[in-house]
């Protein structure tokens, strides 16, 4: 059932109860709940409302009932902290406000009964009834958060353009505007949004709440949600299309600058960004991701303007990089935190749990190799997590490149890491020619490793140009481990794994490893879903000579997903997902995926 509550710190639950309940504000009709919307591992729930008070502030949140004198309170404190004035509000049940000091939000939560509730029916069923009464009423506390600020963003405007609307024509029309609302497709109007960093920064989907003029070459997803949201906000708004285009775009602005600011505010973010591509023929990787609110400030004077505009639909591209600009966010996953500029480079939340059991499976006193290591997505598990001794990182983005540096010193775990910036390939070659301790320069000598236990290739959609690389790089003694990131057919898979074990074996023989080595697939992970009917997913391979693999695979508790090189004579052609003759990924495996 829910329930007006207010959240809370967990830490601070217990003691806000006492305060509350000393203050006869307390509902004792339910208990308190962990609250969904904000656990900093959830997007916003839709059974779940939530207005800044204080400020969010980093942890996990806990929904305490209340009655609403409570909220009445607390929103007359809300708005005299929004004008800048000390409040001068209070009364005999509001004399010691002790208590709000505690306060992060209020809103309204689903919260399970009392002991006292479950053992009286006709309370409950009472209560139950002036709950459904209440919904009748009004359509719009049946709204998710996205839903609901929209709605109540676009009747703010109406009532702005319509000051004699009477409450009950209000609530008509907020019905109605409502029912589109929640009638309307989801990729256009999403249910709920993306929550992102420690610092809840919201991500808008690329083509979601957008409004321009329709450009012929935009794609067909964009062009329809244009349509379909421009004609909601104008018949909502009352603003005919027919119009001069000036009030047109000048209301459609209006309504896309307030819908930033409210959705900020409903899910307690400092910051609204819009998704973008990643260009298919971008080397590096470069963010599309775009900033919508706050934008910067008007350029005046002396002043020069610091930003590359877009506008309210694209959000803009901060010209400065680095700790405090922008777009600087950090992440923080099993208490390791993850510092980059959001508009420069990419970031996957899909990958956590990988990173997790990349970091677990690292062992301590390895040495590791992260031939694509970004911001170091697998080298800071493998430092942190494994404790590694040491992990040579390669990437050639410029911009990974000092947030890696960055991320490394925050994370306390520099002096045990080295960074090769450019391609992986040539850094890689060159440091196995100069083998390691030999004298580089003016007589300084480089004695960190050269051959590795561990060896990530985290590249997608595949790592296939990296493998006679960092097979090269193994351990020539004992072998090592090889986990290969790629994107894959669901229907390949087995035939994925027996083609990259043959070709790694292939490889080490070319390379002349030792007769006695061995390719063995020890285990593929699915790790998410990359698009329909295609998973990324990681094979970790073991190679090495034979008595050290046949410890490793003894063991393994399930040996049926062992694939031995030694044991898979026929040979299977190359999978879709293999690069060409040409060295190149094509996509045409993956439209034929998508479109199976």
């Amino acid at each position: 059932m829910q329930a007006d509550v207010i959240y809370v710190l967990s830490r601070d639950a217990r003691t806000l109860k006492i305060r509350l309940e000393k203050e006869g504000l307390l509902d004792k009709r339910f208990r308190m709940a962990p609250a969904p919307c904000f656990d900093q591992n959830q997007n916003g729930d839709v059974s779940c409302s939530w207005t800044n008070f204080r400020g969010s502030r980093e942890g996990h949140y806990i929904a305490v009932p209340v009655m609403q004198q409570c909220i009445d309170d607390l929103q007359r404190e809300n708005r005299s902290l929004g004008d800048g004035r000390p409040s001068e509000y209070c009364h005999s049940g509001c004399a010691n406000t002790s208590w709000m000091a505690l306060v992060s939000g209020f809103g309204r939560c689903y919260c399970p009964y009392s002991t006292t509730m479950l053992g009286n029916n006709s309370l409950r069923k009472k209560l139950m009834a002036d709950e459904q009464g209440r919904h009748v009423s009004d359509r719009r506390d049946k709204l998710s958060i996205v839903h609901r600020t929209l709605v109540s963003t676009l009747l703010s405007l109406r009532e702005g353009n319509d000051a004699d609307t009477d409450i009950d024509k209000t609530k008509e029309i907020g019905n109605k505007i409502s029912k589109a609302v929640t009638s309307s497709d989801t990729q256009c109007i999403p249910p709920k949004l993306e929550v992102m960093g420690d610092d809840r920064t919201l991500v808008i989907p690329r083509y979601a709440l957008y409004m321009e003029n329709i450009n012929e070459e935009s794609p067909t997803i964009r062009k329809k949600c244009i349509v379909e949201f421009r004609k909601l906000i104008l018949q909502a708004v009352d603003v005919l299309e027919l119009e001069e285009q000036g009030p047109v775009m000048e209301t459609l602005q209006k309504v896309q600058g307030l819908l930033w600011m409210n959705l900020a505010e409903a899910y307690g973010s400092k910051r609204v960004v819009r998704r973008g591509d990643i260009h298919p023929e971008s080397g590096v990787r470069e963010s599309g991701h775009r900033i919508l609110w706050p934008l910067p400030g008007p350029c005046s004077g002396s002043n020069k303007c610091q930003e590359s505009l877009g506008d309210f639909n694209r959000g803009y591209l901060p010209r400065i990089s680095g700790p405090s600009s922008p777009g600087w966010i950090t992440v923080t996953e099993f208490g390791i935190k993850q510092s980059f500029d959001l508009t420069r480079v990419m970031f996957s939340r899909g990958n956590v749990t990988e990173k997790k059991r990349f970091g677990n499976l690292v062992q301590e006193d390895e040495v590791v190799l992260d031939m694509y290591s970004g911001i170091g997505y697998y080298t800071l598990p493998a430092l942190v997590m494994g404790n590694a001794r040491h992990v040579t990182s390669c990437e050639w983005n410029s911009h990974a490149v000092e947030y890696l540096k960055y991320n490394l010193k925050q994370n306390r775990v520099e002096d045990r890491a080295r960074i090769l910036a450019g391609d992986s390939r040539v850094s890689l070659r060159h440091l196995l020619d100069v083998q390691g301790n030999a004298c580089v320069s003016d007589g300084v000598c480089d004695l960190r490793p050269t051959s590795f236990d561990r060896i990530s290739l985290g590249l997608l959609p595949s790592s296939e140009g990296g493998w006679a690389v960092a097979m090269k790089c193994l351990n020539h003694t004992r072998g090592g481990w090889l986990h290969v990131h790629a994107n894959v057919p669901t229907a390949e898979r087995l035939s994925w794994t027996i083609w990259l074990v043959q070709s790694l074996a292939r490889v080490a023989k070319d390379q002349e490893h030792s007769n006695d080595w061995v390719v063995v697939s020890h285990h593929v992970e699915r790790v998410k879903s990359f698009a329909p009917k295609v998973d990324h997913v990681v094979a970790d391979i073991l190679a090495g000579p034979k008595e050290r693999v046949e410890e490793c695979i003894e063991m393994k508790t399930n040996k049926s997903e062992v694939l031995d090189s030694r044991k898979l004579l026929t040979q299977v052609d190359p999978p879709s997902c293999a690069l060409d003759h040409d060295g190149i990924l094509h996509q045409a495996w993956l439209r034929k995926c998508e479109g199976a």
